[in-house]
């Protein structure tokens, strides 16, 4: 699918936010579900920890009461491991659900009686782990598009870093010399094509230096790499 600019802009600029906030007191939770909201039109929204059993509230935004003692209940989290969504890492909404949610107990139990007619929720998995959950709910129903779950799924490493914090820097030793130079000029703002200009390479060789980059520095995309590398001493 093609994304619009302006999806594109917004998703760049959660990563850098991101990347930007401190673990201190969930803000980093914070600014990933401000960076959904600018996304997907919720009314509220809350990113969780998973737990062995249960999920913890790490950050949340416009619910009316304590959403923490209804995410951390067995029935929800067991109801997202019975619905496979541990395993696929995408997004579920209300209407996906059997019988539309009338047999949800996250819908029937936890939506409905608080006013919020339609839903979306998404484990978040990283290397096989799932590591938190993320619930977007609107108090009309039908809100949540194709293209807003599509959206959604394309967050989960994004929020995957927000949840579990960020991924340990990575040493010079890990770093060809070749992506150091490809993450000197990332940094630097200049697109694939500069790069290749620059370094004399071709287009899709930049390309696979560029998916390294970012997969040893364990970010989703080219303006949280630059953030990273610049906070860590990888570039000038």
């Amino acid at each position: 699918m093609r994304w619009s600019d302006r999806a594109l802009a917004a998703m760049a600029d959660m990563a850098g936010a991101v990347a930007e906030a401190t673990e201190r007191d969930g803000s980093r939770a914070q600014a990933a579900l401000e960076g959904v909201s600018r996304l997907v039109p919720f009314d509220c929204a809350v990113l969780c920890r998973a737990e062995d059993v249960s999920m913890s509230v790490v950050a949340a935004i416009g619910y009316s009461g304590s959403v923490g003692a209804a995410v951390a209940r067995e029935e929800y989290r067991r109801e997202q491991k019975a619905l496979g969504m541990d395993t696929s890492g995408l997004p579920i909404r209300f209407g996906d659900l059997p019988d539309r949610g009338r047999s949800s107990f996250t819908v029937t139990e936890l939506a409905w009686p608080a006013g919020l007619h339609d839903g979306m929720g998404m484990s978040l998995v990283s290397a096989g782990r799932v590591v938190g959950h993320v619930a977007v709910n609107a108090t009309r129903a039908g809100t949540f598009s194709d293209n807003h779950r599509d959206l959604l799924a394309l967050l989960n490493r994004l929020l995957c870093a927000a949840v579990a914090g960020p991924a340990q820097p990575a040493p010079l030793g890990r770093l060809t010399r070749r992506e150091l130079q490809v993450l000197e000029l990332i940094a630097r703002g200049h697109t694939n094509a500069e790069i290749a200009e620059a370094l004399v390479i071709s287009a899709s060789t930049v390309r696979r230096h560029v998916e390294h980059v970012l997969a040893k520095l364990g970010v989703a995309s080219r303006t949280a790499a630059a953030v990273k590398a610049a906070r860590n001493g990888l570039v000038g």
